[in-house]
């Protein structure tokens, strides 16, 4: 006859692996799925979107349609942005300029613009100096406060002012510190965040630039 004392211990152990097989059984069916992993390095619009509109007159006094003969079938690389920035603006642009230079010929198929979240200071030559500074190939827009507003509100932008005691500037304005790239079909399809490495930017691209539009 097996002491008590043992019998207890006995059952301790059985209970405790039936309960260490039923963990492990409900672990395996809630598990979650494996995620398909994304052929791209920024984030994805799942589903993807036609970009909201955009008809405005560049630095250059040209209009820019986002949806018309001046972007079609290209890829454009969308900023908001302003010229008084003291940091992510420059910063972004010099990672776009790097983006451009190794796209190589590819560059030819993708739109670097930066639309201003300033319009009291950002006049038309003021972008224009601003953003060729970066690349005579970069693209200004700016206008009045009622020109830009519907453009901010479609993308989610909400500019604020933020008041800047003792410093030159007076004021800085809030904006987003990434960039929507937009496909040769006009949708949306990528958010590439501040800190992203170029090369793996310019791989992005250039998979939309030789993407097949059905």
């Amino acid at each position: 006859m097996i002491p008590k004392r043992q019998r207890v211990f006995a059952i301790i152990v059985i209970a405790l692996a039936v309960a260490l097989g039923g963990l492990r059984w409900w672990m395996a069916q809630n598990r979650p799925a494996p995620q398909t992993a994304s052929a791209f390095h920024g984030a994805t619009f799942e589903p993807v979107v036609q970009a909201p509109p955009i008809q405005m007159t560049d630095h250059k006094g040209r209009l820019f349609d986002l949806h018309g003969e001046t972007s079609a079938g290209n890829v454009v690389v969308l900023f908001f942005g302003y010229t008084s920035c003291p940091d992510v603006c420059p910063t972004t642009l010099a990672h776009h300029k790097q983006v451009k230079e190794l796209l190589g010929d590819k560059s030819d198929r993708v739109r670097f613009v930066m639309v201003s979240v300033d319009p009291e200071r950002d006049t038309r030559e003021r972008m224009g100096q601003y953003v060729e500074a970066f690349d005579a190939d970069f693209i200004g827009i700016t206008g009045s406060l009622e020109e830009l507003a519907p453009v901010w509100r479609a993308y989610n932008v909400a500019p604020e002012k933020e008041e800047v005691p003792g410093s030159a500037l007076g004021y800085a304005v809030s904006h987003p510190a990434f960039t929507y790239v937009v496909d040769k079909a006009g949708n949306l399809r990528l958010v590439h965040f501040l800190g992203i490495p170029a090369d793996a930017v310019a791989e992005d691209l250039i998979k939309l630039v030789d993407e097949r539009v059905s």
